[in-house]
């Protein structure tokens, strides 16, 4: 299925951050390019209106081959899950996620589409009337059977948070504000941040660390000044982000 050539101008509207559509991050004409960019996807604006060049690119994707009957093709279906992603709305007073979430929603709804936000903040494109993951993004599964040697850790009896943030970082005070920042972009998107030195749930500190990065969705590492203490990280289910 395709999107309509009504439903295709406004989200260009959208994504240009135009308005009606002003409660989105405005985007220039190199942010334009670089939200296309960011997705692969070879676009360049070449200098005309914003609204209508997106408004090209958008129907020159829609066109492409679609990834079911009821869904358009992977590429429109990317760029209006980045369209909403929670980063995009980030420090910026003039944005309004929520209202852009339902305008969106309203906009699909003539093209029997919508779209659901995750418990990690991320926006998936569905059918309005059953149920779909979409296959633009793929997560790797969890293994189930973990060996170590030596048997310094217990693997322990719980399940992963898909909310938990793990920080991994020295704790000294030069490393405060990094933390703080790491924080406060936690406390915004509604999620969990932990450091060990937050939690004492175990005889042994270094279980702590283990416990905190085994029920993690993911885990911010600081290797700034390598601190042999920082140890390395390795987990099928778990994302690493590096500073």
């Amino acid at each position: 299925m395709q999107i309509g050539v009504a439903g295709l101008m406004k989200i260009a509207e959208m994504i240009c951050g135009d308005r009606p559509f002003d409660y989105f991050p405005y985007r220039s004409s190199s942010n334009l390019t670089r939200f296309f960019i960011d997705l692969d996807l070879d676009y360049v604006h070449d200098g005309s209106t914003r609204r209508h060049w997106v408004n090209d690119a958008l129907k020159e994707l829609s066109a492409k081959k679609q990834s079911s009957q009821n869904m358009p093709s992977s590429e429109i279906t990317k760029v209006i899950e980045n369209l909403l992603h929670p980063d995009h709305f980030l420090f910026d007073e003039r944005v309004d996620r929520e209202k852009a979430i339902g305008a969106v929603e309203t906009c699909l709804k003539t093209d029997e589409l919508t779209v659901a936000t995750q418990s990690n903040g991320i926006v998936k494109l569905l059918p309005l009337h059953g149920e779909f993951v979409s296959t633009a993004h793929s997560e790797v599964p969890t293994e189930k059977l973990i060996t170590f040697k030596p048997s310094v850790f217990q693997v322990p009896n719980k399940q992963q948070n898909p909310r938990l943030i793990s920080v991994m970082m020295p704790f000294n005070g030069a490393f405060t504000g990094t933390y703080d920042a790491i924080e406060r972009v936690t406390d915004y998107m509604k999620l969990e941040c932990v450091r060990a030195d937050s939690i004492w749930d175990n005889s042994t500190f270094i279980q702590d660390i283990f416990d905190i990065i085994y029920c993690a969705h993911a885990v911010v590492v600081d290797f700034t000044g390598r601190n042999p203490n920082v140890i390395e990280i390795k987990g099928s289910s778990i994302e690493l982000i590096y500073f």
